[in-house]
């Protein structure tokens, strides 16, 4: 049972209370920052993007996108461009948006929040949106960090991603464990399994 709507408000509220300011002080998220940026992803659409807190680590040009409208308004008072989800369908449609313009999708603690059919019809969505050979990143918890939260649905590891990024005709580049190796996944909350993987086209 999902005891949060990850589309309400008070989501978006235990969002903003997951990045306290002690955390910012002491630099936790440095490392995962880094990570992503080594990545160089180019300009990107990071779909379900929450308050922004990898969009804000994209390159210039990037976009997000998140069927949440708190979430939303709050990436756009940081000055991040980002659209809920009907406005970015309104957009695509309008051209403001245009397909195959991105080089990178980015899909950061989304999948698990979805079933896997889900998961396939999300991604095939949004792969429409990169350009040629474009890279897709998905991150996804590990054992403890997927049952600290209530609206987690489909335990998403390894060869789960990989299954996912086959059925979409993406090849697999790399998966990694990150920070730590993948034992502490069970004991560590912010351990994450990081799959990169490119479109064939």
């Amino acid at each position: 049972m999902r005891y949060l709507d990850t589309s309400q408000a008070n989501y978006s509220e235990r969002l903003q209370k997951s990045q306290r300011t002690w955390k910012r002080l002491l630099g936790t998220q440095k490392p995962y920052r880094r990570s992503i940026r080594k990545l160089m992803l180019g300009k990107s659409l990071d779909v379900g993007c929450g308050i922004g807190r990898v969009l804000e680590w994209l390159p210039a040009g990037s976009i997000g996108v998140d069927h949440n409208p708190t979430s939303i308004a709050l990436c756009r008072f940081k000055g991040l461009q980002a659209y809920e989800t009907k406005d970015f369908d309104k957009a695509v449609n309008g051209k403001e948006i245009e397909f195959a313009s991105f080089d990178s999708v980015v899909m950061t603690h989304l999948l698990e929040h979805l079933t896997f059919e889900e998961q396939k019809l999300i991604l095939s969505k949004y792969l429409a949106f990169l350009k040629p050979h474009g890279n897709i990143f998905i991150v996804t918890p590990q054992e403890l960090g997927f049952s600290s939260d209530s609206t987690h649905v489909t335990f998403t590891d390894f060869e789960d991603a990989k299954a996912l990024l086959e059925i979409n005709g993406i090849t697999l580049l790399s998966q990694k464990s990150f920070p730590f190796p993948r034992v502490f996944g069970r004991f560590f909350k912010y351990n994450e399994f990081h799959t990169l993987g490119k479109l064939r086209n």
